[in-house]
């Protein structure tokens, strides 16, 4: 019996770590959920997953479809400008929205993701796209909280809401500008992404203890140590330049 538990022991001991416990791990040591619980397959935990579906649509939806305001802009009301002036509008309303996400994310760790979802609600139509940062990056972090077994199911349909975000946008804008002004046609994309929010307000919840971080300049460059993280980070710059 000795040998045998002594056995088993040194199996457990040099078993190669799975990832859902690394993830386990981590999460326990960030301190994600309250008291150690996931929701999974509660109400409030598919509501999170419901209003960030509505999220990802009316924020990273958005700036998915953005080039078809360039497209509109080349022929209406800035065609006296070349295309590679036109496109720095949206280049900068992307650099912003991404950039804005160093300060969001410490946001949401004081304060959770209510005051920044409303902070970015009133931001529409005002600031275009850092209103959407702050939208964006509140549900990117909120979410995963409620889920731990189902998490990739729970991310997908959340992501799939910028795909259908973005078609259902581009096929707004280019039908109803060819049939009243450009000024209701934003005013209609406007009240759709206004009820979508006033959705994203009442179901995303976060399952997360509220913290005051430390904050140091190593918390945003000791990543770049990691070869994994700084291919994934050259990839995604070239999926956006291309």
């Amino acid at each position: 019996m000795a040998d045998t538990q002594s056995k088993n022991s040194g199996q457990i001991s040099c078993r190669t770590p799975r990832l859902a416990d690394v993830v386990s791990t981590q999460i326990d040591l960030e301190k994600l959920p309250t008291d150690n619980h996931f929701p999974e397959g509660e109400l409030t935990a598919w509501l999170a997953v419901l209003g960030g579906f509505f999220s990802m649509f009316g924020s990273f939806g958005w700036a998915n479809a953005i080039g078809v305001f360039q497209d509109y802009h080349e022929t209406h009301q800035l065609k006296h400008l070349s295309s590679s002036t036109i496109g720095w509008f949206a280049s900068l309303q992307l650099f912003f929205m991404f950039v804005s996400g160093v300060f969001v994310g410490r946001l949401f760790d004081v304060v959770g993701p209510r005051y920044l979802l409303n902070i970015g609600a009133l931001l529409e139509g005002i600031i275009t796209l850092i209103d959407a940062a702050f939208i964006f990056y509140a549900t990117l972090a909120a979410v995963p909280t409620h889920f731990h077994r189902k998490r990739r199911l729970a991310m997908g349909l959340l992501s799939s809401g910028s795909s259908l975000g973005s078609t259902i946008v581009r096929i707004m804008v280019k039908k109803l500008s060819q049939n009243i002004s450009y000024g209701l046609t934003m005013r209609a994309c406007a009240l759709l992404i206004l009820g979508l929010l006033v959705i994203v307000n009442l179901t995303i919840t976060s399952n997360a203890t509220q913290r005051v971080p430390k904050i140091s300049v190593q918390d945003y460059t000791k990543h770049f140590t990691d070869i994994h993280y700084v291919v994934l980070v050259v990839a995604s710059m070239l999926t956006f330049w291309g």
